[in-house]
């Protein structure tokens, strides 16, 4: 599912759709989102 929203950011992007702060900080937060399920997914395994 991340990876989708990534892709759909990234294809906003180069739309030019949004500003290019408010997609960097989406972008932000899909990183910090992507770390802590693969963080929950190392100390779970």
């Amino acid at each position: 599912m991340i990876a989708a929203q990534r892709a759909a950011l990234l294809d906003a992007r180069d739309n030019g759709t949004f500003d290019a702060d408010l997609l960097e900080d989406a972008l932000s937060n899909l990183d910090a989102d992507e770390i802590a399920i693969d963080l929950r997914g190392r100390l779970a395994g």
